[in-house]
């Protein structure tokens, strides 16, 4: 189905845009400059002594066996030896998909799909015949009473995991009464199969954390449990790492640059939109022109790419700057150098200009 607007409507609306534009725009620069100034935590884990020379409330790291202490499972799955348990619950449902071509007509389509949040089909553009049903069963995670990293005890509920591992499932290990199928590693409930599907159709996985691993975690003591570390210019550093000291620094720091790389390209689109938002006015009036119309177009996208490329480039160079303190340190002594520079030169100019005064005689 497609929805058409005309020239006016779009001029009009494109003017409008064009606030949201500018504000979009200004927003582009703050994520970037944030971005330079986020905290490095492989510099702060790098600060982290081992737990077996620390004392009182000392920033410490821990490596060791990763141990729990009880069984968890919920009402679908039998009880195991998991630190935490993760239900993963998705159902066979309708998605909308809508394109805009360059006349900004609307298409909307209709697919189904697994999804964990089924879309409200009465938010659609046509709800009739594609009617999503209420997620009855909810995803939900459990942890162990304890968690050991080694012989030091975290909580479970608060520490951040590196990651859970999917759970094969069989008939012995889970509860059949709500459910029709075990395969694929997946509990199925509904009227079609795992393989051919009907909306409203559910189907349940499960991933863990599992003990046994060899990890490291950091952390600060409280009493007889480790407590997340908040220093001075950073949010709490709280986790755990499958292996050393060594292997948990490293994956901070690619997570860091990572992390870097992926806020710099969404301020940079984020700034490409603002622009193309700004100068959506103009792209409309080509269209009032048909022999130049896809020409402009593309002229406009071309120089805002280029524009947004820039200055994304100098934003981001300029915050590292800004956000290092010697860095700073440099601009005063340049600014300063410089004033000082421009103070003598011209002091110069006019001992010169003095000199090269003729003198007259008095009457």
């Amino acid at each position: 189905m497609a929805q058409a607007q005309g020239f006016g409507d779009k001029l009009i609306g494109s003017i409008g845009g064009m606030v949201v534009g500018i504000l979009i725009f200004l927003v582009s620069f703050v994520v970037l400059f944030n971005t330079e100034g986020r905290t490095d935590y492989s510099i702060v884990a790098n600060k982290a002594v081992n737990a077996t020379a620390a004392g009182g409330n000392d920033f410490v790291y821990v490596t060791g066996e990763l141990k729990s202490e009880g069984r968890i499972g919920d009402e679908y799955i039998a009880e195991g030896d998991y630190v935490a348990l993760k239900r993963n619950v998705e159902m066979y449902a309708w998605e909308e998909d809508v394109e805009t071509d360059d006349n900004d007509v609307k298409y909307y389509t209709y697919e189904t799909a697994w999804v964990s949040e089924p879309a409200d089909s009465e938010d659609f553009n046509d709800a009739r015949g594609h009617e999503n049903y209420p997620m009855e069963i909810k995803n939900l995670t459990v942890f162990a009473d304890k968690a050991f990293v080694g012989d030091y005890q975290v909580d479970p509920n608060k520490v951040r995991w590196p990651g859970y591992d999917k759970v094969s499932l069989n008939e012995e290990m889970v509860y059949l009464d709500d459910f029709s199928q075990v395969a694929d590693d997946y509990l199925f409930r509904g009227y079609g199969t795992l393989q051919e599907p009907e909306v409203g159709d559910v189907r349940i996985s499960y991933s863990a954390v599992n003990p046994g691993q060899k990890s490291t975690v950091f952390g600060r003591f409280d009493g007889n449990i480790m407590e997340a570390h908040h220093g001075e210019n950073e949010k709490g550093l709280y986790r755990v790492f499958w292996g050393t000291n060594e292997d948990a620094i490293s994956v901070l720091k690619e997570e860091y640059k990572t992390e870097g790389w992926v806020w710099r390209i969404i301020g940079f689109f984020v700034m490409w939109m603002g622009l193309l938002l700004i100068f959506k006015p103009l792209t409309v009036a080509f269209e009032a022109l048909p022999f130049v119309s896809k020409l402009g177009k593309t002229a406009v996208t071309a120089v805002t790419f280029l524009a947004a490329l820039l200055l994304t480039t100098v934003t981001s160079l300029v915050s590292m700057v800004l956000h290092n303190p010697f860095g700073i340190a440099l601009i005063v002594i340049v600014v300063v150098a410089g004033a000082y520079f421009l103070m003598m030169k011209k002091q110069q100019g006019v001992s010169k200009s003095g000199l090269n005064e003729t003198p007259t005689d008095k009457p």
